[in-house]
């Protein structure tokens, strides 16, 4: 049995397909739900605003964000920024530019790797955030 302690709540559960526990998964997925049907009305509100709308600490909303689940409009900027140059960036870790400099440092070419966005925008596509297994 692959037994661990959940990092959310501290229960031991098989870490089979979640690095959470159930009853945190469940948690984390209702959450998300929330934040998603709201940003499906309210496209371009901020995360101050779909944090108090909806209850999900904006800090997990954060955390969406940088996971790729959601993603902020073209019009939005300065809610999250990149890892490495501080530029304001829509989802992730990392610019696009900083992601291929980094790709291309890793295999030793200049250009770096292409980066496909991932995640879905906060104004449209919102089902494809759904958390992959």
């Amino acid at each position: 049995m692959n037994a661990k302690n959940c990092p959310k709540c501290g229960k031991v559960f098989s870490k089979a397909l979640s690095p959470i526990c159930p009853a945190c998964e469940k948690e984390d997925t209702e959450m998300f739900e929330k934040v998603r049907e709201f940003i499906k009305e309210n496209s371009y509100s901020t995360v101050t605003v779909t944090s108090e709308a909806t209850g999900v600490p904006a800090k997990r909303i954060l955390q969406y964000l940088r996971e790729g689940r959601l993603e902020l409009p073209d019009d939005v900027a300065g809610e999250i920024t990149c890892g490495k140059c501080g530029k304001s960036i829509k989802h992730g870790n990392y610019c696009k530019q900083c992601a291929q400099d980094m790709i291309g440092q890793l295999t030793g070419s200049e250009e770096g790797g292409g980066q496909k966005g991932r995640g879905v925008g906060m104004h449209v596509n919102i089902d494809a955030g759904r958390r992959k297994r």
